[in-house]
């Protein structure tokens, strides 16, 4: 805390993020037959190391919330999509690693007792490195995303919100 009104934070998490039931399971579906999905029961889990650091700054009614973070992802799970004739199968696989960095900006605005607002922009580079069945395989990616959502109070008993969210088109 360096003030009242800003605050630094750093932090530093390892964590395990391991497969859902529906990557494991080795039984397709087929509730399309041109579109087949199947489970990896040899997937693996991802180990994920994450760096962030955050300031925020504090006013009346007021909050600013900006945050650089880095994650790094050994063994991240990832949708395998291969096609043969006209039927498309998704599976999954396990890739050598990801690269994720990016800064993350929250607005949060008490403009009036009736009116609040959220805002969020976040703007990242993720980079995939891995092998498939196919060869090697390498995405980069830049993109943001912009979310935003408005609290009305109408009465005591009732609000009406509006919310927006805009993704940046990405490659993976």
């Amino acid at each position: 805390k360096i003030n009242d009104k800003n605050q630094l934070q750093i932090g530093y998490s390892r964590r395990i993020n391991r497969p859902g039931l529906s990557q494991l399971n080795p039984f397709a579906e087929y509730d399309d037959p041109l579109n087949i999905r199947i489970g990896n029961p040899d997937l693996n889990p991802e180990n994920i190391d994450a760096v962030e650091l955050n300031y925020n700054l504090s006013l009346k009614g007021h909050n600013l919330i900006a945050t650089a973070y880095f994650r790094h992802v050994d063994g991240v799970m990832q949708r395998y999509r291969y096609i043969t004739g006209d039927v498309s199968t998704v599976s999954w696989l396990n890739l050598d690693r990801s690269i994720n960095f990016g800064f993350e900006f929250v607005a949060r605005n008490n403009w009036f007792k009736w009116w609040s607002m959220t805002t969020n922009f976040n703007m990242y580079r993720n980079q995939i490195i891995g092998t498939s069945p196919t060869g090697n395989l390498e995405a980069t990616n830049f993109s943001f995303s912009v979310r935003s959502q408005q609290s009305f109070k109408m009465a005591k008993v009732a609000e009406f919100q509006l919310s927006f969210h805009y993704m940046a088109p990405m490659t993976m």
